[in-house]
């Protein structure tokens, strides 16, 4: 048999959903036992009328019967939640102004903490859906006014501490001369997003949109450590002549947004810029690429595709000297220490630049760094960490200001409703039944401006990057 308590228990559960039902039946219950008494009074010899009233005095406070019979059917205190959501959201109305102040202090408080802590975890602590992230590194370069590399850099910066420019970008001949050096670092592969140069466009189903793209070397599915989730990654035979290599690996996101997930996919062509690309394969799900962890890539293709897709009127810069554009990565390999695959490198790079440009008397190699590349090409780490401390104290001080100016905004609205709930403890509502009538208006309230700070941090997800970064352009050193 089932135990007592757990049948009291259930018929509570129960109890919630059939309020309405029951408090009828009670009605119905409590009429007829008061018409018996006044069928028997009237039996005695009174007047109807002398007779209902004596019969409802007899029976009792019925008020009180219907309230012993809810506590008894039901947990009362969940039962009175929605007459407390109904009546606090009444109060709110029938107040707007101190509605609209709360709300908006709220909203601006914890809008500013949502997208700066978004911001500092995303840029400091997200990493590539790879294996192994934490083993990449990002090779980038050290420019003072004496180095040597005098032709158009592209590509993000910052400067180090040391008042040097630090990018990240290298010419197509000296990524060739460094992948075909013995180093530690394994193989190199190279990439770049293509969106920083300009706007591609995508013809999909005679349907025309702007898309996102990242030009990548043939060996770069395979540096990266992942395959294709449908069909087959970019392979080096896919990399091998310039203007050739009209193939492309899809985003999963872009799998789904355009093609439904379909199978047949593989095989379908789309126009990139006006160029017919065939898709190959489709990327594994949470795979953005290796330029950033925020934003994926719709498509990747080979840098062999550079002179079509968008083409420089200097010409190709697969063959280009003094145009540095392609970032370049490699694994360290397990066992190896840092320094040990720096020295390999360095000297790769600097025979790599004497071989391809002329170096001045005055002028400087660019000393090597190998940057972790765990999180892409992260530069938006360096110019938020000095700031980052002073934005995370800020933040929080608006947030602290907001509630501060909540509570005084609530404080004096309870000031003003004095006459109010001392009317309602005069009608029986308990201390605790007023307070937990007050704490429900302050979630509504809480709930609200939640709500709106949760969408002014989605919205201003992509402000602050844009104030703290510097601009993609051509640097001219």
């Amino acid at each position: 048999m089932m135990p007592g308590w757990f049948a009291r228990l259930l018929s509570r559960i129960r109890g919630l959903f059939g309020q309405a039902g029951a408090e009828r039946e009670l009605n119905e219950e409590i009429e007829a036992h008061v018409e018996l008494l006044a069928e028997r009074f009237v039996c005695r010899g009174m007047s109807r009328t002398e007779a209902a009233f004596a019969a409802r005095r007899q029976f009792g406070n019925t008020t009180l019967l219907k309230q012993r019979h809810r506590e008894a059917r039901t947990f009362l205190w969940l039962a009175t939640v929605r007459q407390d959501i109904d009546f606090a959201i009444r109060v709110l109305v029938n107040r707007p102004g101190i509605a609209a102040v709360s709300v908006i202090s709220l909203a601006l408080g914890i809008g500013a903490n949502t997208a700066i802590f978004t911001l500092a975890k995303a840029a400091l602590f997200d990493a590539l859906s790879v294996p192994h992230p934490e083993q990449l590194r990002l090779l980038a370069h050290a420019q003072d006014e004496r180095a040597a590399i005098r032709g158009h850099t592209w590509g993000d910066f910052y400067v180090d501490t040391q008042g040097r420019t630090v990018l990240a970008s290298f010419s197509w001949p000296v990524y060739q001369e460094l992948l075909h050096k013995n180093h530690s670092l394994g193989e190199l592969f190279a990439f770049v997003d293509l969106t920083q140069f300009e706007h591609l466009s995508a013809t999909i189903d005679d349907h025309a949109e702007v898309v996102t793209a990242e030009l990548v070397s043939g060996n770069f599915f395979q540096g990266m450590g992942v395959g294709a989730a449908l069909g087959r990654p970019i392979q080096p035979g896919d990399d091998a002549v310039p203007g050739s290599g009209a193939v492309a690996v899809i985003s999963d996101s872009f799998w789904t947004r355009h093609f439904d997930r379909s199978l047949s996919v593989i095989g379908k062509t789309i126009d990139v810029n006006l160029t017919p690309i065939t898709i190959i394969g489709v990327a594994p799900h949470g795979f953005t690429g290796a330029s950033s962890v925020q934003r994926s890539q719709d498509l990747f293709m080979p840098l062999s595709m550079q002179p079509v897709i968008f083409p420089q009127k200097a010409g190709s810069l697969l063959t280009d000297r003094d145009t540095w554009w392609v970032q370049v990565m490699g694994r360290l390999q397990p066992g190896t220490r840092l320094e040990q695959a720096r020295a390999s490198l360095a000297v790769g790079f600097d025979q790599a630049i004497q071989s391809t440009i002329s170096v001045g008397k005055d002028q400087t190699i660019p000393p090597l760094l190998l940057l972790p590349g765990g999180r892409g090409w992260n530069y938006a780490a360096q110019e938020l960490e000095r700031p980052m401390p002073l934005l995370l104290a800020l933040a929080g001080l608006v947030l602290l200001l907001a509630c501060v100016d909540v509570a005084n905004v609530l404080l004096a609205q309870s000031s003003s409703r004095n006459r109010e709930i001392s009317v309602r403890m005069a009608l029986g509502a308990g201390k605790m039944r007023v307070a937990r009538q007050m704490l429900t208006e302050s979630l509504c309230l809480s709930l609200m401006g939640g709500a709106g700070g949760l969408l002014l941090g989605y919205l201003g997800r992509g402000v602050l990057p844009r104030l703290f970064s510097s601009s993609w352009g051509r640097l001219h050193c």
